[in-house]
């Protein structure tokens, strides 16, 4: 993991997007694959690639890699991940919300198809 942990920084060895993607789909994989005596070394480092930073990252592969290793180490490791909800669940629903830019489009949508 601590390996892992630099590949994540998009100030260091993550600056390319593939290499902090990649770096989370690989702690995803050590959730999966951890076995009891590995999971206080794992618990110490996950925040760091389900956090705010991989969460709000600009490109998108990296937050759906976040997304997707959060949810794999709820579904398979919980009480790894009951610790950080209480700072993951606003960037989570906050990324999930509706905008008002959008509801417009398929308002305008909706609108031209049922008139014609």
């Amino acid at each position: 993991m601590p390996e892992l942990r630099t590949r994540v920084d998009p100030a260091g060895a993550g600056r390319d997007p593939n290499t902090r993607m990649t770096a989370v789909t690989a702690a995803k994989y050590a959730v999966l694959a951890s076995t009891d005596a590995s999971l206080p070394a794992i618990s110490d480092n996950l925040r760091i690639f389900v956090g705010q930073a991989p969460l709000t990252d600009e490109d998108r592969g990296v937050r759906r890699a976040a997304v997707q290793t959060l949810s794999a180490a709820a579904h398979a490791r919980a009480s790894l991940v009951l610790p950080l909800l209480p700072d993951l669940l606003p960037i989570l629903l906050e990324q999930t919300g509706a905008r008002a830019r959008l509801r417009v489009q398929v308002s305008r949508l909706f609108m031209s198809r049922c008139r014609g």
